[in-house]
């Protein structure tokens, strides 16, 4: 779930067919058939897509014909946008926390590649694979 200011929230919906602010459904549905479009955000220089089909957070009713959009407004009181689960399965992401803490980003798409990319590598000159390599950890990102 991605929670936004209102005002992006309102913007991104306006793009989505049938979409409505459903106060008792907490927040934006649609219909579950609906095309929804890509969402495009800005961090700092960062420019990151989210793909249309993983805004779909679930069916808003038991019967499924209506969706509940995972992208929402946040609470007026919170001063901050909060990035969730949508955001993590579009964007590879590093946290770096050392003495100069920061942030990177990457489209999954990229990650996908560089995984390939190392296990074509994992294979020695004679075709057979190499000595298994410890996974990385988050110590020696």
């Amino acid at each position: 779930m991605l929670l936004l200011d209102e005002e992006t929230v309102d913007h991104y919906y306006s793009q989505v067919q049938g979409a409505t602010h459903e106060p008792k459904a907490g927040g934006w549905t649609y219909s579950c058939d609906t095309h929804v479009p890509d969402f495009t955000f800005l961090l700092k220089e960062y420019r990151g897509t989210i793909p249309g089909n993983l805004i779909t957070y679930g069916p808003a009713v038991r019967n499924g014909t209506m969706c509940f959009g995972g992208i929402q407004p946040r609470l007026s009181n919170i001063p901050f946008d909060i990035w969730g689960e949508i955001m993590f399965k579009a964007q590879f992401v590093v946290f770096d926390g050392g003495e100069h803490p920061r942030l990177g980003f990457a489209p999954k798409s990229v990650a996908k590649s560089l995984v390939e990319e190392d296990e074509n590598e994992d294979e020695g000159e004679d075709g057979e694979e190499d000595e298994e390599k410890p996974p990385l950890s988050s110590s020696s990102v």
